[in-house]
């Protein structure tokens, strides 16, 4: 992961999200289900605190998906994330990628191909994914993630987040040790 991170904000659709329903909320209204935790790499999590001066294992949890493999991610505190204060992000800048792409996530198939996603009910606000899609792919070149990051997280999603409705937007395409171009 690059140590310098996107200086891309939120999608325009979450600035008019209630402060109540908002993905850093986990546990929300029954229609909307429950977002997971983010997912980060040890590289964010060390990121996050050198920046803040937050311990790790403050915010972050080390835990294990249903087939075994050990990931990190960040810790939730009274159904909301530890980070998520008086409305806002205390991190917001250097917020982990996950974060940043949501509703859009990565997830890897029974074939082992990656594929771009979309979560049809885990967002309180009423958005056309086509509008946001291309700064969803934007936002994850800049983040210059290798392959086996980009793996790891695809891996963890197909397994923590299946069982929310989704639909398959492209098959990601991994250029060089980056995943840089999309059918």
């Amino acid at each position: 992961m690059s140590a310098a991170y996107s200086t891309r904000s939120s999608f325009a659709m979450c600035a008019s999200c209630p402060a109540e329903l908002n993905c850093c909320v986990r546990q929300r209204q029954a229609e909307l289900g429950q977002v997971e935790a983010p997912f980060v790499l040890h590289s964010e999590v060390a990121a996050i605190e050198a920046a803040s001066g937050i311990p790790a294992a403050a915010f972050s949890d080390s835990v294990y998906s249903p087939s075994g493999v050990r990931t990190s991610e960040l810790r939730t505190v009274s159904n909301h994330c530890y980070f998520y204060r008086s409305g806002k992000c205390a991190v917001y800048s250097m917020r982990p990628l996950d974060c940043r792409l949501f509703p859009f996530d990565i997830v890897e198939n029974s074939a082992k191909e990656l594929w771009w996603i979309v979560y049809l009910d885990l967002c309180p606000k009423l958005f056309s994914y086509e509008d946001y899609f291309g700064d969803a792919k934007q936002t994850f070149v800049e983040a210059a993630w290798n392959l086996d990051e980009l793996r790891l997280l695809a891996s963890h999603k197909s397994e923590v987040m299946a069982i929310h409705r989704h639909i398959f937007i492209e098959r990601v395409i991994p250029v060089a040790a980056c995943v840089t171009v999309t059918v």
